[in-house]
């Protein structure tokens, strides 16, 4: 039995930008080659929806698949490969995959971790793609709310407005009754006198003569009655 990626891999290697653009660049494969050698290693690693997703470890030599989608680690340098282990991923790497890791643009070349730390890695991004989705989620959440609030409070103004025309009712303006006592103008002084002026009796216990509306008028407005003589 042959581990068809390892054979395979090779044709798919691309060199990093850092080495293309050296004084001596790599020789490159011709791209017909690395696309073919791409749909294999594709087909190889090819996730089976028809099980929810899952995919084979990439060391063939094993066979095992995921028992649930995700759960094999990748390669943290080149991002392609998964294996099932570190056990798996160390024979894999002894078979030629160390020749063929490729990293990504400003990753370091010399890094390269086995087994499970490149889960952590996968699970990372994925925890920072889940929370980057929720905010938006509840982003959106909060703007359809305060679109249904206006909404609304438009069907709410158009109702009222209905009504007054129906019943032909003039539309009070809002704060009308404190803009008409803000308007009034009232005079402390001639109220403090109107009050403390003395209160004549009734005309039929009187035994004087009738007194003149000009001297009583007089007499409440100056708030001087205790200094007159009626009669």
């Amino acid at each position: 039995m042959t581990n068809v990626f390892t054979l395979v891999e090779r044709f798919t290697f691309r060199h990093s930008s850092a080495d293309l653009d050296s004084s001596t660049p790599p020789p490159s494969l011709p791209p017909e080659i690395q696309y073919w050698a791409g749909v294999i290693m594709r087909n190889a690693c090819r996730k089976d929806d028809s099980r929810g997703g899952i995919r084979q470890c990439a060391n063939m030599m094993c066979g095992r698949w995921e028992s649930f989608p995700r759960e094999f680690a990748k390669c943290r340098r080149c991002r392609k490969a998964k294996y099932c282990g570190k056990e798996c991923q160390s024979t894999a790497w002894s078979e030629g995959h160390r020749f063929w890791c490729s990293a990504k643009d400003n990753d370091e070349d010399g890094e390269h971790h086995h087994g499970h730390p490149g889960e952590g890695s996968s699970r990372s991004g994925d925890a920072t793609t889940t929370l980057a989705t929720r905010q938006a989620q509840h982003v959106a959440s909060l703007h359809a709310r305060a679109e249904r609030r206006a909404e609304r409070e438009r069907s709410r103004q158009l109702a009222a407005e209905r009504l007054v025309e129906q019943n032909g009712t003039a539309r009070v303006p809002p704060n009308a009754m404190r803009s008409v006592v803000s308007n009034l103008s009232i005079n402390p002084d001639a109220t403090l006198a109107a009050l403390n002026a003395p209160r004549l009796p009734p005309l039929g216990e009187r035994d004087d003569a009738p007194v003149d509306e000009g001297i009583a008028r007089t007499v409440i407005e100056d708030g001087t009655g205790d200094d007159m003589i009626l009669g």
